[in-house]
């Protein structure tokens, strides 16, 4: 177990900025998991993943002791994360980006998108601003300190919400409903930033 992939209980808290007690009260009520040391009356070590996934969940900023560095990443130049809680318009941009060679992975929430764009560190993620509970606008900002890839909403919003999205950090906008074309038109844009 390395020290800097586990967080004891009181340095979540500090992480946080929440009391000991809180935390424990999340332990207790299943939002965070943790493993409980053996022999031990409650020492508990908190898994890393969980603790990012936990706080992306809730909206929490990532404190820098949590962002990924750059020095470790190794972005996937040919994946493509697909983020939208309308699963029949998600498979269709999938099918679109596969037409072109890319692979991809679907997220339909703002967590998982969270939770797979820290995983797989996808070159592009494409992503709806409307949606329930964690909107895109959250996942932007819970981007922000850790972008590591390209960021084109697909959307349908009005001007000042598209102006948001790009100083919330979206680098594309494509509106809904699109011409197949367009999406492919911006791809490869997006690609051409890559060289």
């Amino acid at each position: 177990m390395k020290g800097d992939d586990f967080f004891t209980t009181g340095e979540v808290a500090a992480l946080c900025g929440v009391t000991l007690r809180t935390v424990i009260n999340w332990i207790n009520k299943d939002y965070l998991i943790s493993h409980k040391l053996p022999g031990t009356r409650g020492d508990n070590r908190i898994p890393k993943e969980s603790l990012v996934s936990f706080m992306l969940k809730n909206g929490m900023p990532l404190p820098k002791e949590l962002l990924i560095s750059d020095k470790n990443i190794t972005v996937d130049n040919n994946l493509v994360l697909v983020v939208d809680d309308d699963i029949g318009m998600a498979k269709s941009i999938a099918r679109i980006l596969r037409q072109l060679g890319k692979n991809t992975l679907i997220a339909n929430n703002g967590f998982e998108a969270g939770v797979l764009y820290a995983e797989k560190h996808p070159f592009l993620m494409t992503l709806d601003i409307q949606m329930p509970k964690i909107d895109g606008f959250s996942v932007l900002q819970s981007l922000r300190q850790r972008k590591i890839g390209k960021i084109l909403v697909i959307s349908a919003v009005d001007k000042s919400l598209q102006d948001r999205a790009f100083s919330y950090g979206a680098d594309e906008f494509l509106e809904k409903p699109f011409h197949i074309d367009d999406l492919r038109r911006i791809i490869k844009k997006i690609e051409s930033y890559q060289r």
